[in-house]
């Protein structure tokens, strides 16, 4: 009977022991994993934001006809920028801006903050739209959702490559970032795909519904 007894209170211990031990367990917090890539403003600016004087001469790839477009206002403060790119074609003017008050959770790497870089795109008395269609910081695959100018058509802007370097109109850049745009605003909706060097913006443009090509000639860059 004694040995009854002594059993019992050692599996009553034990379970008690072991119960605690999960309880401890399932009580620690999941570790929170760092964003692995750099997302501040500074760095995002190296590939979004130029100053009031920087020119890029782009030619079509079908036509050869040239397309000037020359920065002409530009204001940036700590946590957002704003500027203004004036093109010779069509007389057109582009206006890109950034604001950390739009700033979410990447969605495919939630971990990190993403900024977002609007492009909107008209002239007086016409204005086509705009669009969140960059994201930083570059993370292949990841992507902000967008929707039409009406309202009724849903799409995607995604990071689809990153290159160490590409080749457009016979020069070589560096670091380079390829977005697919399903639908982007800033140009009537149309899908539009945008390939983008660091220190140097936009080098390639291509609008596959018209078939229209723009790359890059020549560039004065102001940062």
């Amino acid at each position: 009977m004694k040995k009854f007894v002594l059993h019992l209170l050692l599996t009553i211990c034990m379970c008690l022991v072991l119960a605690n031990c999960r309880h401890n367990i399932e009580e620690e917090p999941t570790p929170v994993l760092p964003c692995q890539y750099d997302s501040s403003i500074d760095e995002m600016k190296k590939w979004y934001y130029f100053e009031e004087g920087t020119q890029w001469i782009y030619q079509a790839q079908t036509t050869g006809e040239l397309d000037t477009a020359t920065v002409y206002d530009s204001n940036e403060g700590d946590t957002w920028f704003d500027y203004y790119v004036f093109h010779s074609k069509g007389g057109w003017i582009v206006n890109y801006y950034f604001d950390t008050s739009r700033s979410i959770y990447c969605l495919t790497s939630k971990q990190c903050t993403c900024h977002k870089v609007y492009r909107a795109r008209g002239k007086p008395g016409n204005y086509v739209g705009e669009g969140g269609i960059f994201v930083y910081p570059h993370i292949v695959g990841n992507y902000n959702n967008l929707i039409s100018s009406n309202g009724n058509e849903g799409g995607r802007t995604t990071s689809t490559d990153l290159y160490d370097s590409i080749d457009v109109a016979g020069q070589s850049y560096l670091n380079v970032v390829r977005w697919e745009v399903a639908i982007d605003g800033s140009m009537g909706d149309v899908p539009a795909h945008y390939f983008i060097s660091s220190n140097t913006g936009i080098i390639k443009m291509e609008f596959p519904e018209s078939n229209e090509i723009w790359s890059l000639l020549s560039y004065s860059i102001i940062q």
